[in-house]
């Protein structure tokens, strides 16, 4: 089987006399060359429309120009209804605390960074049916000559996953609560024992304050599990109300002195003379700036400087905690916010640690509306930074207050 291409020509060669000149060539490597082109993109297609995840491809303006099966069957659109829109504007896209509007999009970033973004977190695609669906996902830009053209993301639904998660958390809060009353009466029993000199040998005595030094660590542990719980199942509540900032610095401030004695370290407070009263919750303030200042001096070294600051910048609060101690990897440092993470250097430090109070204060400061942010340089120390506005913190209604 050969194929050809043909073109004639009319000749006439006397009158009423005419005749045609056939030429042809051969094009079977060119034809044979296309039948493959076509075969192998029905097969991408064939590929594309039957992968479980989802796919979308946009243009360099965000536009769809393709979409599979999958993704048209998570997002609840056909595929004709979405062509060409706006990915942005045809399915919009919130986090765990609010929409996010086109320009905090993840799409656009990676279409004007041109880089490639991972999620850890579950973001949510709202459906045509107006549900929220938990996905992550990858999204990269498409570069051609330094130039980018475009982006393929690639996303699953985890709706599963949330599913099992919160109820390892139910579980997790249930048993912290179980386990908080038996440990309530053994310290009880323990500063009994302790106040009344029942025991008066020494190695006796410093068996029982062994005891209660672990007991009292179980309790702070416990209670962090439940503040975790409590977070990740949104029971918490924030209520915010007029908070002099500056009483709650000082008395966190005071309440750290003993700890500070301990390593000889020096304490700084940059604070303003007046700062108007903001709206906030003042335990959760409490808690992030207790867990910020107990970091500096917990990882500062002996003789150390901390530094604690408040300052108004524009429309912004800010609260700055800044130490000279050993800091933090740069290899780990994208970890730092991750719950249960300790740097390996923290581990040596204190092997004591939960490894929640960063994962805590952050979840607490992102549902408020603010922002945490850290810089940090190994054995030269880390500054940590909340901002959150002058207006004050967003209500949260709930059922559960922090500890």
């Amino acid at each position: 089987r050969v194929w050809i291409e043909a073109t004639g020509t009319n000749l006439i060669l006397e009158p009423n006399v005419n005749a045609v000149v056939v030429n042809f060539h051969d094009i079977t490597e060119s034809k044979i060359a296309q039948e493959s082109l076509l075969e192998e993109k029905i097969v991408d297609e064939a590929m594309l429309s039957n992968i479980g995840e989802g796919i979308v491809a946009t243009d360099d303006e965000g536009r769809i120009t393709m979409i599979n099966e999958a993704a048209c069957y998570m997002l609840g659109w056909e595929e004709k209804q979405l062509m060409n829109k706006f990915m942005t504007e045809a399915v919009p896209m919130e986090d765990e605390t609010s929409a996010l509007s086109a320009k905090d999009r993840p799409l656009t970033k990676v279409l004007s960074l041109g880089k490639k973004m991972v999620t850890s977190q579950a973001n949510y695609y709202i459906t045509k049916d107006k549900s929220k669906l938990p996905i992550r996902f990858t999204l990269t830009p498409i570069i051609i000559k330094g130039i980018t053209v475009g982006s393929i993301e690639v996303f699953r639904d985890i709706t599963k996953e949330k599913e099992i998660d919160r109820a390892k958390t139910e579980f997790v809060s249930l048993a912290s609560h179980q386990l908080r009353t038996p440990l309530t009466i053994i310290n009880w029993s323990l500063e009994a024992l302790m106040k009344k000199s029942i025991i008066t040998d020494p190695k006796q005595k410093g068996y029982l304050e062994e005891i209660y030094h672990a007991s009292q660590r179980m309790v702070v542990l416990i209670n962090a599990l439940l503040n975790v719980s409590r977070l990740e199942l949104g029971t918490f509540i924030i209520e915010p109300q007029k908070v002099d900032l500056l009483e709650v610095a000082n008395r966190v401030v005071q309440d750290m002195v003993p700890q500070m004695q301990k390593k000889q370290i020096t304490i700084q407070t940059k604070l303003p003379k007046t700062l108007p009263q903001i709206m906030a919750d003042p335990k959760l303030i409490t808690i992030v700036i207790q867990n910020f200042l107990s970091n500096a001096v917990k990882y500062s070294k002996n003789k150390g400087k901390v530094e604690l600051e408040i300052a108004i910048k524009g429309k912004d609060i800010i609260i700055q905690v800044t130490d000279n101690g050993h800091g933090i990897p740069r290899n780990q440092q994208s970890k730092i916010f991750t719950k249960m993470f300790r740097a390996d250097n923290a581990r040596i430090i204190d092997p004591d640690g939960t490894g929640l109070g960063l994962y805590i204060v952050k979840t607490i400061i992102d549902s408020a509306g603010g922002k945490v942010e850290f810089k940090s340089e190994e054995n030269k120390g880390t500054t940590f930074f909340v901002s959150f506005p002058l207006s004050g913190m967003q209500k949260k209604e709930g059922q559960k207050l922090l500890r």
